[in-house]
């Protein structure tokens, strides 16, 4: 069964899609995927509420935000084995 589309329907308005899989390049190709389809975007006036991305602001947020990130990621790992090791020392357990 197949769905029809609307006859005023453009080439440039029908939906993509890209599955890609693992292997050699699959987790490339979506992102070059997405670069293209930005790169081909039309460029929009700065205004008021547009961030510039070359400023010291733009830096200092983007490396709390991976400093951030990381602290988040991390933090688990780092107060897991003290707890464990706390368990396991109850349990007799020695290092």
């Amino acid at each position: 069964m197949t769905a029809s589309r609307p006859v005023s329907e453009s080439a440039s308005q029908r939906l993509r899609v890209l599955i890609a899989g693992g292997g050699t390049g699959g987790h490339v190709i979506p992102a070059l995927a997405i670069a293209g389809s930005l790169a081909g975007k039309k460029l929009i006036p700065t205004t008021s509420g547009t961030l510039p991305t070359n400023g010291t602001l733009f830096v200092v947020l983007l490396i709390g935000t991976v400093i951030i990130v990381g602290a988040l990621t991390y933090f688990p790992v780092l107060s897991l084995g003290p707890i464990v090791e706390h368990f396991q020392m109850l349990n007799g357990k020695l290092f």
